[in-house]
């Protein structure tokens, strides 16, 4: 593992064979139709460029206890995946926890 300075000061944290994709989905809980945010690193984000939401701007009167999120990550490694997805499933607040091939999806908060 690496830290160093990468685009705009971000810090790189793993070497780019060690990323993980990530799509989150950030919902309203009185509108839990529509995204209010959809993110997806692999749309955007090459290898050693990836960026995850560290913070989130919402509405004035909106809280983090109005949100939820559901997300997908894909792991490649099978024993990072499992221990990642065993760490889930202890975590409060994760519902609708499923491993599928290397996809760990999830929800938190809702």
């Amino acid at each position: 593992m690496r830290v160093e300075t990468v685009n705009n000061g971000n810090s790189a944290t793993v070497d780019p064979q060690d990323q993980i994709r990530m799509v989150q989905n950030l919902y309203s809980k009185s509108d839990p139709t529509t995204p209010l945010i959809h993110n997806d690193t692999g749309t955007y984000a090459d290898n050693g460029k990836h960026f995850w939401n560290l913070a989130i701007r919402t509405s004035t009167g909106e809280s983090k206890s109005d949100l939820y999120q559901q997300d997908t990550l894909y792991v490649d490694d099978p024993n990072v995946r499992q221990a990642m997805a065993a760490a889930l499933a202890q975590s409060p607040g994760i519902t609708n926890l499923s491993v599928s091939g290397s996809q760990i999806s999830f929800t938190w908060g809702q």
